[in-house]
């Protein structure tokens, strides 16, 4: 058997089926089927864009992007559940509540990452004295 039959072997006798977003099931499709060579490219260079000159920028814009990811993805589920509570399936209910719970979590989480970055120049800064003579307060 090839490594790829080995996982797909090993996710079908898995006990609980497998919900992944459509991204994320796109990127295990393209390397279980060997064609990752676009997804391992695309991953070289951002980490390539993440350690140059403009790193703040790019850490800016990748933010947005999973930022604009995450907010389709809840918008997608919140249909899903509309879906699920009009059917009166009460496991579907239950299962998409708890994905939304999760995608809101990251949501918020890069919502946070997001705010703090781009006003990264003009963050506040708190200095604590324990003791102290002639201290100096100015603009660097």
């Amino acid at each position: 058997m090839t490594p790829s039959a080995d996982l797909v072997q090993n996710i079908r006798q898995y006990p609980k089926p497998v919900a992944l977003a459509p991204l994320d099931t796109l990127a295990l499709d393209r390397l279980v089927s060997g064609d990752a060579d676009q997804a391992i490219q695309h991953a070289r260079s951002l980490a390539e864009a993440l350690t140059g000159i403009d790193r703040d920028g790019v850490r800016l814009r990748v933010l947005a992007k999973a930022l604009a990811a995450e907010r389709t993805l809840q918008a997608l589920l919140e249909a899903l559940l509309a879906e699920r509570v009009r059917r009166a399936d009460v496991q579907g209910v239950r299962t998409l509540n708890e994905a939304l719970r999760g995608c809101v979590a990251r949501l918020e989480r890069l919502a946070i990452a997001h705010r703090l970055d781009s006003h990264s120049g003009s963050r506040p800064s708190v200095v604590l004295i324990n003791h102290a003579e002639n201290v100096r307060v100015g603009a660097a």
